[in-house]
């Protein structure tokens, strides 16, 4: 008798069933995993946002655009304005919002941001490519009211939320407050 070295064609059939299954388990894992860090870095980029808006109130004694309007300003696509006009004050840079830095005289840059963070309009999106929505409390009442989805968002100066992964207006926003 002459022994082969060697897999068996159902020892191989085995191995790869195994492997398949570790594969299948591992997905959704690596999926959560996933969501997790992009929920995580949502969160970082809004606090990174009221801390530059209020680094702007602390230098300037007011808040960008409009300050000492009756109603609160709302920056996104679901309020009035896209937040790129925010932005480009905080960034310092010329161009809506902020033409010839008239919101931004002394061109103090309060946060920084990667060309991979800005859409095609100037617009600091989200990890799931949407718009951070901002509402700043430009009436000076310590809320800030209309924050779109929320109505009034009490004892806070700047308000910062993402839609999240599913885009739908729910429990799964990430939010400043």
């Amino acid at each position: 008798m002459r022994k082969n070295k060697g897999f068996t064609l159902i020892e191989l059939l085995v191995v790869i069933a195994i492997i398949g299954i570790l594969a299948a388990i591992s997905v959704p894992v690596i999926s959560k995993a996933m969501i997790s860090a992009k929920k995580a870095q949502a969160a970082a980029e809004i606090k990174t946002i009221e801390t530059a808006v209020k680094a702007y109130f602390n230098d300037y004694s007011r808040f960008p655009h409009n300050s000492g309007q009756q109603d609160d300003l709302t920056y996104s696509e679901l309020g009035a304005v896209a937040n790129a006009q925010l932005l480009n004050v905080l960034r310092a840079i010329d161009g809506p919002g902020n033409a010839t830095h008239v919101n931004n005289p002394r061109r103090i840059v309060y946060i920084e941001l990667a060309d991979k963070a800005l859409d095609g309009d100037g617009n600091f999106i989200d990890p799931w490519q949407r718009q951070y929505t901002i509402t700043v409390d430009t009436a000076f009442d310590n809320d800030c009211k209309n924050v779109p989805v929320y109505g009034t968002v009490a004892n806070r100066p700047v308000a910062a939320w993402s839609r999240g992964p599913e885009a739908d207006l729910d429990d799964d926003n990430i939010k400043s407050w």
